[in-house]
């Protein structure tokens, strides 16, 4: 015969049987239509869900908005964006000079976008994108070296090899002992510290170069070079050159320091030397034995010997205790010995004779000739007019 079951043992037995359905109910109820703002953590997954909220990674609820949705204007609060984007008109209050009241309300930690998520992908891209512009640009720029070689070859011309590679590379440090030995090689630019113990031969150096006998540079260089013996430059300078022989092909800006100096081109600062010699026009101080400047100069001239500016013109001071020289001048010519212009407009100080063929100014000194003058020819002064 059977006993009846205690009361206990049927409410375990049905507790066992129900809890995993309940489980499973409760799962399937949160997976369909009933989920709340609770148990979605994204924007994504909440709009899927239908929600206008979802739960942010601070617990804290919020908008299943992005900004792309928001679409906030420049200039405009995200509450206006909000009230815009929802399509409501703040009410005015009586006033009209009064703040609108504000309907929605929304605070920037209500907006989490998905740019955070979608940024890796945009960078991925954006770097295939560019390293496939590189190819095709190197590719391309390797098409134009060969065309322009072979049009160079059709017209008897031979240029010198090109390294594209070798062109757009550069170092920090270079140690020469001879331009064939040294580090990098002689296509490399610099842009730090080159020290070369007999010769070393750059493209470009940005910053200090130092050598025992000669520093080389067959492009551009900015900074400071010194050398015992020569530093040369085939392209603009800018910086400071101190060496026994200072040859620029290029323009100059800055300080030369020098037994001499030499500059091809445009030069802007100060030369300082027993010989400094321009070919092209100087703007600044020149201060040597003997100054020689063709292209002309602006500003002023101070020479042991001589100062010679003949083929440019003169504008400003010519100081020597010898002679002077000048083809055109507009300034001041003082000279113990002779001062000598075509023509111009200044005076001249001499303390032997001044001599200029159409001059408009004074000359002072013991014999004055100046076919312009009161006088061909006066002792102690003559005016030219």
């Amino acid at each position: 015969m059977l006993r009846r079951p205690s009361i206990w043992v049927v409410v375990v037995a049905l507790l066992a049987f129900a809890s995993p359905s309940y489980a499973d109910d409760t799962a399937f109820a949160r997976s369909g239509s009933d989920k709340t703002w609770r148990d979605v953590k994204s924007v994504a997954a909440a709009k899927k869900a239908g929600l206008k909220n979802y739960m942010g990674k601070d617990g804290k609820k919020k908008l299943a908005i992005t900004a792309e949705e928001l679409g906030r204007k420049k200039g405009e609060s995200i509450n206006e964006a909000y009230n815009r984007y929802e399509k409501k008109t703040p009410r005015k209050t009586a006033s009209s000079t009064s703040k609108p009241k504000k309907v929605g309300f929304i605070s920037p930690a209500l907006l989490e976008t998905e740019a955070a998520d979608s940024a890796a992908e945009a960078v991925a891209e954006v770097g295939e994108v560019a390293t496939e512009q590189v190819a095709e640009a190197t590719d391309e720029a390797a098409e134009v070296v060969e065309a322009t070689d072979g049009v160079a070859e059709a017209a008897g011309l031979e240029l010198a090899p090109v390294s594209i590679a070798a062109a757009s590379t550069w170092s920090p440090v270079q140690l020469a002992v001879w331009d064939t030995v040294q580090i990098f090689d002689s296509q490399r630019s610099i842009y730090g510290f080159r020290y070369s113990l007999i010769r070393g031969v750059n493209r470009d150096v940005f910053g200090l170069g130092i050598s025992s006998f000669a520093n080389v540079a067959t492009g551009d260089v900015l900074g400071a070079q010194f050398s015992l013996a020569h530093n040369r430059v085939d392209g603009d300078f800018g910086g400071i050159q101190f060496s026994g022989y200072n040859a620029i092909s290029g323009k100059f800006y800055g300080l030369q320091v020098a037994g001499v100096n030499s500059t091809s081109a445009k030069f802007i600062g100060l030369q300082t030397a027993l010989l400094n010699d321009s070919e092209g026009s100087n703007i600044g101080v020149q201060f040597a034995g003997l100054n020689r400047s063709s292209g002309g100069v602006s500003g002023m001239q101070v020479g042991i010997f001589g100062n010679d500016t003949r083929g440019g013109k003169m504008r400003g001071l010519q100081l020597a205790f010898m002679a002077v020289f000048a083809d055109e001048a507009a300034g001041v010519q003082i000279s113990p010995f002779a001062n000598v212009m075509t023509k111009g407009t200044g005076v001249q100080i001499g303390g032997l004779f001044n001599v200029a063929e159409d001059m408009t100014g004074l000359q002072l000194g013991l014999l004055n000739f100046n076919k312009n003058g009161l006088l061909p020819f006066f002792p102690f002064f003559n005016i030219g007019i």
